[in-house]
């Protein structure tokens, strides 16, 4: 049962309003995220979700699970919802060695890494979460690697505006 804010009292214990969330909401309401299905239709996640998680797959059958959920999207709104994914990443010395899978992610060097995360970004992935915890070399150098040869690619204005324009079939 919901008494005033921050304070609740049911099944799973008591919060007596002392508890507070960083960082706050800027609406009237939490954004509203699942990861997959979680066991609801794909219109109903369409219809209620604020954007979707879903779990990494090659850039092909990305590209296919995003164009399917926007195109549900499309029914019930006008703007498209964005779609988040984790990626394990275990960064070779070899900054040009090829991607291959491993679970949940990708082994390749830093250059092909960067190819990687612009083709997903491209099919309409709108943010990434990188995880290191497959990564075999120091983690300082790989965090270095990436601040220097990745996110400088990455940009929410240029990234949100070649996501809008291909869901509007605009070209670029």
């Amino acid at each position: 049962m919901m008494l005033g804010y921050g304070q609740v009292n049911n099944s799973f214990g008591h919060v007596n309003g002392t508890l507070d969330l960083l960082p706050k909401p800027h609406g009237e309401r939490f954004p509203m995220m699942i990861t997959g299905g979680s066991q609801q239709s794909p219109n109903w996640g369409a219809e209620h979700l604020d954007g979707l998680i879903t779990y990494p797959r090659s850039p092909k059958i990305q590209a296919h699970v995003v164009d399917s959920y926007q195109a549900k999207v499309n029914t019930f709104s006008k703007r498209p919802k964005p779609i988040m994914q984790p990626l394990y990443i275990d960064i070779d010395a070899n900054d040009n060695s090829p991607v291959s899978p491993i679970h949940l992610g990708v082994r390749c060097g830093i250059n092909k890494l960067l190819d990687y995360l612009l083709i997903l970004r491209d099919s309409g992935v709108n943010h990434i979460a990188l995880n290191l915890r497959f990564n075999r070399t120091p983690v300082e150098s790989t965090l270095h690697k990436l601040s220097e040869m990745v996110l400088p690619h990455f940009h929410s204005d240029e990234f949100n505006l070649k996501a809008v324009s291909k869901r509007e079939g605009v070209n670029g």
